[in-house]
């Protein structure tokens, strides 16, 4: 990572990982969540795109899903924002003091395997021989 990165983790492709994010907050408590589209994670943190207007230092209420895993209730703090066309970029970084539950056995476990899934599915598509002419 260069010396201008903000990211403290390398974070892996998350394209497949399934992602709705609200605000928190009182007028966040009243709104159902939105899709986004995830674009990378760690177990620290992630990136995505979205419609919704959130802003630095915003506490957002993630739920993720790839596969069988599924976490809900995941707190993140925004950190970045950039727009992107039509959809903003938000680098969030997941809050595990915000309450209890981000405290939990059950939160840490499931973004670690969230984590080792997808650096399965990347290392293998980096070892994955080139496809042979016919």
């Amino acid at each position: 990572m260069s010396d201008t990165e903000r990211r403290r983790h390398h974070r892996l492709p998350a394209s497949r990982l399934t992602i709705s994010v609200k605000k928190i907050g009182l007028l966040g408590h009243f709104k159902k969540p939105t899709t986004a589209k995830a674009i990378d994670f760690t177990k620290h943190g992630m990136a995505f795109l979205c419609n919704e207007a959130f802003e630095t230092l915003d506490h957002l209420d993630l739920n993720l899903r790839l596969g069988d895993q599924e976490v809900n209730g995941v707190i993140g703090l925004v950190c970045a924002t950039a727009a992107k066309g039509q959809a903003t970029r938000y680098s969030v970084e997941f809050d595990h003091n915000f309450n209890k539950r981000m405290q939990s056995p059950e939160v840490s476990v499931t973004l670690k395997d969230i984590e080792e899934t997808l650096s399965e599915a990347s290392s293998s598509k980096e070892q994955s021989p080139p496809p042979l002419a016919p």
